[in-house]
């Protein structure tokens, strides 16, 4: 999922303290944003009250409502700031249902525990989890267990016009025993990018075993997948020429240059599905072409121009 960001966890507190002057429950300090916690996909914002008591009836209305409103509490914040559920890798290549939830509690300022807690999630059920056809080749297409190799986000940095998102690649023989294509080089990754409106937000790529490696020129493919909406064109870009192996792999790093003023400048909107999955679909090649997996690399992608996302919420009422 895209990383929670200041202005979403601005918007938090500023909405509950508007559902705190409007239904009448009333705070002594109103509510504020406490710094996201991006790994964990958490924002939190934080709000006193005089007594415990008025706390507890803050946080029955955000779970039952009150006269005034057709909904409970949670379900007017779900509704204000866009909440929705999200996608995540499975593990095993695909996608699966990544639910967002709002989780409130009451803390009182004698013991600093929680006393009182409220939580709400929304079902998964209206999520369809997409399925597309990547790669597309003709080689042995298997899970990435059945390769040595896994490829992670490692980090992000700006030089000149462009960020550069960089992987580094993990090998790992013990996930493959027994899998043909457990010795296998790693000459190709492929990511699966959005479409076709990202084909000018590259502006190259690089590999290197020490950090900031030269630029090499970005090669795409287009491809027609029929099995999404009845025909999708989607754009890949192959880092190519990549020529490592079982021993330097680990030591590699794999970087994608987006233009920063492109209509594709960070991963989230560059990669399929990228924003509502915060995750990245790759696959990897051998150089004989014998051998390709697929899988998903997860974010948060560490960029320095935030993106907006709507996921977990965690209101703590004080």
């Amino acid at each position: 999922q895209p990383a929670p960001t200041i202005a979403l966890c601005d918007l938090l507190a500023e909405t509950l303290n508007g559902y705190s002057d409007t239904y009448d429950y009333p705070t002594s300090s109103p509510f504020m944003c406490v710094t996201p916690v991006v790994l964990e996909q958490n924002i939190t914002a934080c709000g006193y009250f005089a007594t415990e008591a008025q706390g507890l009836e803050f946080g029955e209305f955000l779970r039952v409502g009150n006269a005034d409103t057709e909904v409970n509490g949670f379900e007017l914040l779900a509704r204000d700031l866009n909440f929705q559920n999200g996608l995540k890798p499975d593990g095993s290549g695909g996608l699966a249902c990544d639910p967002s939830n709002f989780w409130a509690y009451l803390e009182t300022e004698l013991t600093k525990e929680s006393c009182s807690e409220w939580y709400y999630e929304q079902g998964c059920a209206s999520i369809p989890v997409p399925i597309n056809n990547f790669p597309y080749c003709k080689c042995d297409i298997g899970a990435i267990q059945k390769t040595p190799y896994e490829v992670y986000f490692k980090r992000s940095f700006v030089e000149g016009k462009n960020t550069h998102f960089c992987f580094g690649i993990n090998v790992n023989q013990d996930q493959c025993a027994g899998s043909s294509c457990c010795s296998m080089n790693l000459e190709k990754i492929e990511f699966l990018s959005d479409h076709t409106k990202c084909l000018s937000s590259v502006d190259g790529y690089s590999v290197s075993t020490k950090n900031n490696g030269g630029l090499r020129s970005a090669v795409w493919s287009r491809n027609n997948d029929t099995s999404v909406n009845n025909g999708t064109v989607f754009g890949v870009l192959r880092a190519n020429l990549l020529s490592l192996n079982l021993v330097s792999a680990p030591k590699a790093e794999v970087c994608i240059a987006l233009r920063l003023d492109s209509a594709c400048p960070n991963m989230e909107t560059f990669c399929n599905l990228g924003k509502e999955a915060n995750a990245c679909q790759y696959a990897v090649f051998d150089q004989k072409k014998n051998c390709c997996a697929s899988d998903w690399t997860a974010g948060p992608f560490t960029s320095p121009t935030p993106v907006n996302g709507t996921r977990r919420f965690r209101t703590a009422l004080l």
